[in-house]
């Protein structure tokens, strides 16, 4: 089955791949870290508005604008995703599971749904992908900005080598993973970096997203005893959309194929894209499939950039 959900909701099961890019939404002028914050309770009164007191709270508690702007997305867009699944905005409560996972836990009047949903931020992009309707299914995702840390990147890389750089992430990557970024040949035809460096960088990112999406589809943490026996092999970077802007969020090449195991042994029921965003940004979505489920035919389609008023604002008004 494919994934070719619109915001207009559907009865069928489906997997849901929505964005949002924060960057432009909500200006303000320029001031302190904390009054630009501030000020989003007048300039994002609409969509403030929909979410409840706690969870307005935890957005406005935040230092700068743009971590802010992607908490108050993030929380739209799950409340959304439980409202497609013919939720009023109001019931459309988040909650968490025994792992810490985002969840809704329906009341007797709302068991009819079956869901599990993810969301990711980074550098202005929040992402979410849903399983909506297939029982025991469950979905991550993760967003990288590969040039987000450059400067940061390259003062290490510069005074300790690429490979040290490496090694200062080694404690939540495989050795395996560790060992084919440091020897492996980056790919050449590679948009969205220059350099060699530039390459290894965005491959390291590549393997990043890719175990990002695949842990927070288990619902552990990064901290999980099992990250060092994950291994994703044999990854190629996404290359970016030929002939793009810097703003622009086009979507390029996407990439299916990696070496997945775990504890030794090949990975079978997890199906893992890697998608390039723009110039620099990469975007990943994982599906763990139970066994009953193996021929259905679940699979990844593409990621829907969402308008914030029309797909968000305009739905969530309309179902409170």
């Amino acid at each position: 089955m494919d994934s070719q959900e619109t915001v207009d909701g559907s009865d069928e099961p489906r997997i849901v791949q929505w964005l949002i890019d924060t960057r432009p939404l909500w200006p303000v002028k320029k001031a302190k870290a904390r009054d630009e914050v501030q000020q989003l309770k007048t300039v994002a009164s609409r969509a403030l508005s929909l979410l409840t007191e706690a969870e307005q709270t935890s957005v406005l508690k935040y230092y700068h604008l743009k971590d802010a702007k992607m908490s108050l997305v993030s929380h739209l867009l799950k409340h959304l995703i439980i409202t497609k699944c013919k939720i009023p905005w109001p019931r459309s409560t988040i909650s968490r599971d025994e792992k810490g996972k985002p969840c809704f836990k329906p009341e007797v009047e709302d068991n009819h749904v079956i869901l599990d949903f993810n969301v990711s931020h980074q550098a202005g992009i929040v992402s979410l992908i849903a399983a909506v309707g297939f029982k025991g299914v469950t979905v991550g995702t993760d967003v990288v900005c590969v040039n987000e840390r450059l400067q940061q990147d390259y003062a290490h890389i510069n005074k300790y080598g690429f490979d040290d750089w490496v090694d200062v992430h080694a404690d939540v990557l495989a050795d395996s993973e560790v060992a084919f970024m440091k020897s492996a040949p980056v790919d050449d035809r590679s948009r969205g970096a220059e350099t060699a460096i530039e390459k290894q960088l965005r491959r390291f990112y590549s393997i990043w997203c890719l175990r990002e999406a695949y842990v927070k589809m288990t619902g552990d943490a990064l901290l999980a005893p099992w990250l060092k026996e994950l291994e994703i092999l044999d990854v190629q970077s996404p290359t970016a959309k030929e002939g793009i802007d810097t703003k622009s969020l086009e979507e390029g090449e996407v990439v299916r194929q990696f070496a997945n195991y775990f504890q030794g042994k090949v990975v079978t029921n997890v199906r893992t894209e890697l998608t390039a965003l723009g110039m620099h940004y990469m975007i990943a979505g994982s599906i763990r499939i139970p066994k009953e489920l193996k021929d259905s035919g679940i699979k990844l389609g593409k990621w829907q950039q969402l308008n914030l008023e029309k797909d968000i604002l305009d739905v969530a008004e309309a179902a409170s």
